[in-house]
């Protein structure tokens, strides 16, 4: 927990980026720098890939931080993992299958994404240690994970391109969660549309992990701020 803590107050206390016009976040991974870890994530990813929630649960430290409101170790993983109707309110009963294929998508997508060793663990994924304009609110700032991604005038895939982006930091006001394309703008005033599959919020799933006992373990796997 205290490594937890000390990695958290660095990364609060992580440089933001001065009055550049469109600030750029580019992707690294820092993985390949030390072979166990590298060995530990790919065979946490073939894992992912059967579902498997006993096996997967191998790959996580027991005492697991899972949310900012004390939800803990591998029994609240395991629900979330194995999410059913039972375990939603009757609003939400008939997402369960959505919302537990969505977790598991999160889980992958953090350990596809890279990331950097930080404080003897890794940190994941790389846009969690980017640096983000001085004042940027969390909650509106996105991250473009691809290359040459098409802006365009609407939101739609036959409207006309504004420009091309590749890996900028930008802006949504209202994220439509059922939308192909977003409305975003740049630090720059620039506005237009941004298909959502390249699009990354500042506060989506991040991930930690430590060696534990001389084991790589995921010791926190969290989203929010």
């Amino acid at each position: 927990m205290k490594l937890i803590t000390a990695i958290l107050i660095s990364l609060m206390l992580f440089p933001t980026l001065g009055l550049a016009q469109n600030p750029i976040a580019w992707p690294a991974d820092e993985a390949t720098k030390d072979p166990s870890f590298l060995t530990y994530r790919n065979a946490m990813l073939e894992t992912i890939k059967t579902q498997d929630t006993e096996a997967l649960l191998k790959f996580v430290d027991p005492n697991v931080h899972l949310s900012f409101g004390g939800d803990v170790g591998h029994d609240a993983m395991r629900r979330s993992l194995n999410l059913s109707e039972d375990d939603l309110s009757e609003e939400y009963k008939s997402q369960a299958t959505e919302l537990r294929q969505a977790y598991w998508n999160e889980l992958e997508t953090v350990l596809r994404l890279g990331g950097r060793f930080r404080d003897r663990a890794f940190v994941a994924p790389y846009t969690w240690m980017a640096k983000t304009p001085e004042g940027a609110d969390a909650y509106k700032t996105y991250f473009v994970t691809g290359s040459n991604v098409l802006l365009r005038s609407a939101g739609n895939a036959d409207a006309p391109i504004i420009t091309r982006l590749s890996y900028n930091i930008v802006y949504n006001d209202d994220w439509d969660p059922d939308a192909d394309y977003q409305a975003i703008r740049l630090p720059d005033g620039q506005t237009g549309y941004l298909s959502s599959q390249y699009l990354r919020s500042q506060i989506d799933y991040r991930a930690i992990f430590s060696k534990v006992s001389g084991k790589w373990e995921m010791t926190m796997f969290i989203a929010g701020d």
